[in-house]
């Protein structure tokens, strides 16, 4: 079972330099998927000076995509989570810059995806936020199968500031009835700081204290119409520029001559498809 932590980073060079080492060195047996959403600052020259081996070996593959002009999360989140199934991720981990993974986390993550696999289910962790006794920071970690996230449509791209994405995320998952399980808090610490880099690129939201984010009540289990983290990016710099485009959402042509079977249930089962969930999503 392939772990990949997704990672976006715009302007927060100085905290990837923190966590990144950290984070490689105590997860051995996972993939890193690092973002550089138009960063603007060093990010790209640190990584490639201080992580060359982690990017030859395969551990480590820094993406850039220079079109976006300010901080869109859910998009960053979405497109980062792409190149991981891209990368060959079969779950999905959003850890965000400042963040960091703590000790065999991916060991862990692997034990509790490959009981819920051996039962056939889906499933997804959260983390939850203890105000008072946990860093700042830690709410936004969560991990997914492959599976999960493309039947959500990942992260909801309407959120494009600091807002409950990963709520909205969470609750659309539960509607999809994924099973979940809260991430053991021992994992869950983040790089200390203040509120000037979190609302660096919207100050529109800055004046909001912590945890009154707005409600979130989503209307449909799925997100995006397939229009998930699209985007044009290259690959450890010198890669040629890859295009993430629209997830088909409809299955056309399924029939006897396809698939040697009139049952659509199990036409769409040799097609790959979990027809309960896609009958859901469509």
């Amino acid at each position: 079972m392939n772990i990949v932590f997704c990672t976006t980073c715009k302007g927060r060079a100085h905290h990837v330099k923190q966590t990144l080492p950290q984070n490689l060195a105590d997860n051995p047996n996972a993939k890193f998927v690092l973002l550089n959403y138009n960063s603007g600052d060093d990010l790209v020259k640190y990584v490639m000076e201080h992580h060359a081996a982690d990017l030859a070996s395969g551990r480590l593959a820094l993406y850039s995509t220079f079109e976006p002009e300010r901080f869109a999360m859910a998009h960053a989140k979405n497109m980062a989570h792409r190149l991981g199934i891209a990368e060959g991720g079969d779950v999905l981990v959003n850890l965000d810059a400042d963040n960091f993974a703590g000790k065999g986390f991916a060991d862990y993550l692997e034990k509790e995806f490959f009981a819920a696999a051996f039962c056939g289910q889906e499933y997804f962790m959260w983390s939850r936020m203890v105000k008072g006794e946990m860093t700042r920071g830690i709410n936004g970690r969560m991990a997914v199968t492959r599976n999960a996230f493309l039947m959500a449509g990942g992260y909801d791209e309407r959120y494009n500031t600091w807002g409950p994405d990963d709520e909205d995320f969470k609750i659309r998952l539960r509607m999809l009835g994924i099973e979940s399980a809260e991430i053991d808090r021992r994992f869950l610490h983040a790089v200390k700081h203040t509120d000037k880099a979190r609302f660096k690129d919207y100050p529109e939201v800055a004046g909001t204290a912590y945890g009154e984010r707005s409600a979130c009540n989503p209307a449909s289990s799925i997100a995006n119409f397939g229009k998930v983290g699209m985007g044009t990016v290259c690959r450890n710099i010198a890669g040629k520029q890859r295009v993430i485009g629209a997830l088909p959402t409809r299955v056309f042509g399924i029939g006897m001559h396809k698939t040697g079977t009139t049952s659509l249930d199990k036409a769409f089962g040799i097609l790959g498809i979990n027809s309960h969930h896609w009958s859901t999503a469509n």
